[in-house]
C-alpha cells in the first residue's frame, strides 16, 4: 500500500506510541488535491465530532467538524444523534453517537484500491426521534447489496448481544470510489422507520487473504470430485463465525494487522467429554504462509480426548453453525501440531467432513505442514441449497479418526458466505420476539405472604388473574409490532396454517427423526425442528415417548393410564405450582437480562 512520506511517519509514530491500536484513518488537510486522493485504512465515528479513543486503544475520526463531512451525501436530512441508553456494558466508542435518518443517506470514500475488510458498527438504543424499533434499511457497497430491510434491533435481540457487528470482505477496483448507502426500508403499514449506523471500519487486506491468487488452486469443493471454486474479486464475503478452538475470545488488537475478532467455540462444539489444552510456551514457525492469516494465540489451544473415554473404536469432533440456506460457503480450517509422537504414528490420518459430506480423506498434518509448531491451514467451499426464507439451518463440520491423539490438531475455525449472481448476501432478520417490557415487576413471594398461607386457594386465583394480565399485556404487545411480522415475512397462508400432517410428512421434513434435527428432550419426548414445504416458518415437532409417566392432565383429572390409576393433586400442591410458574415468569421478565 502506497503512502506518501508524511503519511509513513504519522503511522509508524502511531503504532510507536500506541502498539494496541487497531487502525489509523488519515484525511487531506486544507485545500483538496488536484487529483484524487487515496485514504488509508478509515475509522469512522459516525455522529461525532472530533478524535476519540476506544478502551481497546484505536483512535476514531468523527464525521462531523472533519474532512470526512464532505463525504456524506445524504439524500435527504441526516441526524448526528446520541444514545438514550448509558452504555453501561457498551464502549462509548463508537456505540455512543450515531448517523441516523428516515431518508437515505450515503458515505463515499475514495481508497486505496486492492481488498478490505467492511465493518459497520450498530448499537440498537432510543435516538431522540426514532424508536429503536422501527429500525429497518437496506445497506449497499459498490455493486454489492449487504442488507435488506435489516433490523438491529431484531437482530441484537435474537442474538443477545448489546450491539451488532457485520463484517464484509470487498474489493475495490483501481480509480473507484467506495460508496456505503443507508436506505430506510419502504412500508405500507408504517412511514416512521429509520436508517442509522454508529461505526465503519475499512481495512486493507493482503490480497489473497480470503481470494484467489495466481496460481492458486482455490478452495476445494465439497462432494464434487475434489474439484476447486475460484473465489474472484467480484465476489462480496460475509463474515458468519471466526471461532478459536478450545479457547476464548482473541480481541482486534490482539490480531495486529487483520484486527478481527475471533469468538471461543464452546458453544458451537457437540461433544462431551472432552478437555482444552494449551501450548502457551511453544513458538509458531510460520513457515508455508505468511503470519497475518491468523494470529500466533490462535493455535495455542485446542480440543482433546481422553485416552479410553469413548467404548467405540471412532473417534469424532463436530461444530455445529447457523447459516442461511441458498448460499455458498468458504470453510477455512487452522491446524498446528505441536505433539512429536504424532510424526511417528502411524494412525495419525483423519477424515474431515463437511454436512455429512467427505471434504478431506486421509488427511495427514505432518505431510501438509512438513513438522511440528509449523501452522498450515485448508480451504472447503460448499454449497447449501434451499429457499432463503428457510430459517435455522446449521452446517456440520466434523474430524473423525480412529486414533484420540489426532485430535488437538484443529486449533482455528472460519466460515464466510459468499454473494449469490445477484450480487446480495441478504436474509431475513431472525425470528425472535422483541424483550418484553419490564413494566411487571411481580415479586411473588411477597405476594403470598401478604394474603396469608391460610387462604390458600384465594392467594392461587389473584396470581392466576395476575398472570392473565401479564398474558394480554403480552398481546397487546404483540399486536403493536405486528409491522415487524410482516418485514419479516412470518404469516403463512390461511389455508396452510391450520392442518393435519401425516406421519410420512414428518418424517420427510425431520429426515426420519434424524439426529441432526434433534433440539431437546423431556419426559414426554423429544423435540425435533422441520421446515414446512411453503411455510417460511421453522416447526418444533415432538415425538411421543410411549414409556413416559403420567401427564400434568393425568394427575388433576384421576386419569387411569397403563393400567394404573393417578393420585389427584392437593390443592397445596396445585398452589405450589402456580406460585412456581409465576416465579418463572417473573424471572424472564425481570431477572433475566436476556
Amino acid at each position: 500500500m502506497y503512502l506518501k512520506p508524511l503519511l509513513v511517519v504519522i503511522l509508524f509514530s502511531c503504532i510507536l506510541l500506541h502498539p494496541d491500536q487497531s487502525m489509523v484513518a488519515f484525511f487531506s488537510a486544507g485545500n483538496p488535491p488536484a487529483e484524487p486522493h487515496y485514504l488509508g485504512d478509515v475509522v469512522v465515528d459516525c455522529g461525532s465530532i472530533g478524535n476519540s479513543t476506544a478502551l481497546d486503544g484505536c483512535e476514531w475520526i468523527g464525521d462531523r467538524g472533519s474532512d470526512l463531512m464532505s463525504s456524506l451525501q445524504p439524500k435527504g436530512k441526516t441526524r448526528s444523534s446520541i444514545a438514550a441508553d448509558k452504555l453501561s456494558s457498551v464502549d462509548r466508542v463508537p456505540y455512543r453517537t450515531s448517523r441516523i435518518s428516515a431518508t437515505p443517506f450515503q458515505y463515499t470514500f475514495r481508497v486505496t484500491p486492492g481488498q478490505i475488510f467492511l465493518r459497520l458498527h450498530f448499537y440498537p438504543a432510543s435516538y431522540r426521534g426514532f424508536e429503536n424499533s422501527l429500525d429497518f434499511f437496506t445497506v449497499k457497497a459498490g455493486p454489492f447489496t449487504l442488507l435488506r430491510d435489516f433490523s438491529a434491533s431484531l437482530t441484537a435481540d435474537g442474538s443477545g448481544e448489546k450491539y451488532i457487528v457485520k463484517e464484509f470482505c470487498l474489493n475495490v477496483e483501481v480509480n473507484a470510489k467506495l460508496n456505503v448507502t443507508f436506505s430506510p426500508s419502504k412500508s405500507s403499514k408504517l412511514k416512521k422507520v429509520h436508517a442509522f449506523v454508529n461505526g465503519i471500519e475499512i481495512i486493507s487486506i493482503p490480497a489473497g487473504l480470503y481470494y484467489t491468487s495466481d496460481g492458486e488452486l482455490g478452495a476445494q469443493m465439497v462432494g464434487l470430485n475434489n474439484r476447486f471454486y475460484i473465489i474472484e474479486n467480484s465476489t462480496a464475503l460475509e463474515v458468519v463465525q471466526r471461532l478459536n478452538i478450545g479457547g476464548g475470545s482473541i480481541s482486534p488488537i490482539e490480531d495486529f494487522g487483520m484486527f478481527r475478532r475471533w469468538s471461543g467455540d464452546a458453544k458451537y462444539l457437540q461433544e462431551s467429554g472432552v478437555h482444552r489444552v494449551s501450548h502457551l510456551t511453544n513458538r509458531i514457525k510460520y513457515t508455508n504462509m505468511p503470519a497475518f492469516v491468523a494470529p500466533p494465540r490462535l493455535y495455542h489451544t485446542a480440543w482433546k480426548i481422553g485416552r479410553g473415554k469413548r467404548g467405540f473404536e471412532m473417534y469424532k469432533f463436530t461444530w455445529k453453525i447457523p447459516i442461511d440456506l441458498g448460499f455458498g460457503y468458504l470453510v477455512r480450517l487452522h491446524f498446528c501440531d505441536f505433539d512429536a509422537g504424532m510424526a511417528e504414528s502411524r494412525q495419525r490420518e483423519f477424515t474431515i467432513h463437511i454436512n455429512n459430506h467427505i471434504a478431506g480423506h486421509k488427511a495427514d498434518l505432518i505431510k501438509w505442514s512438513g513438522g511440528t509448531e509449523i501452522p498450515v491451514y485448508r480451504d472447503y467451499l460448499v454449497m447449501v441449497k434451499g429457499e432463503k426464507e428457510v430459517r435455522n439451518y446449521d452446517l456440520l463440520i466434523s474430524l473423525q479418526s480412529v486414533d484420540e491423539l489426532v485430535f488437538g490438531l484443529l486449533n482455528g475455525l472460519e466460515v464466510f458466505k459468499l454473494s449469490n449472481p445477484d450480487n446480495s448476501l441478504t436474509t431475513p432478520n431472525p425470528l425472535f420476539p422483541r424483550r418484553a417490557s419490564k413494566i411487571w415487576n411481580l415479586k411473588i413471594p411477597n405476594l403470598f405472604s401478604a394474603f396469608g398461607q391460610s387462604n390458600a386457594v384465594s392467594t392461587g386465583m389473584t396470581i392466576i388473574i395476575i398472570l392473565l394480565s401479564i398474558i394480554l399485556y403480552n398481546l397487546k404487545e404483540s399486536w403493536e409490532q405486528s409491522f415487524i411480522e410482516e418485514k419479516n415475512s412470518l404469516s403463512a397462508q390461511d389455508e396452510s396454517s391450520c392442518r393435519r400432517f401425516s406421519l410420512a410428512e414428518i418424517m420427510a421434513v425431520t429426515q426420519n427423526f434424524s439426529d441432526a434435527f434433534f433440539i431437546g428432550k423431556g419426559g414426554f419426548g423429544s423435540v425435533y425442528k422441520g421446515s414446512i414445504p411453503g411455510i417460511s416458518k421453522t416447526v418444533a415437532i415432538k415425538r411421543l415417548n410411549p414409556n413416559s409417566s403420567g401427564t400434568l392432565a393425568d394427575n388433576l383429572y384421576k386419569a387411569a393410564r397403563n393400567g394404573k390409576a393417578c393420585v389427584p393433586l392437593r390443592w397445596e400442591q396445585r398452589l405450589r405450582i402456580f406460585i412456581g410458574a409465576a416465579r418463572g415468569l417473573d424471572y424472564l421478565h425481570t431477572g433475566s437480562e436476556y
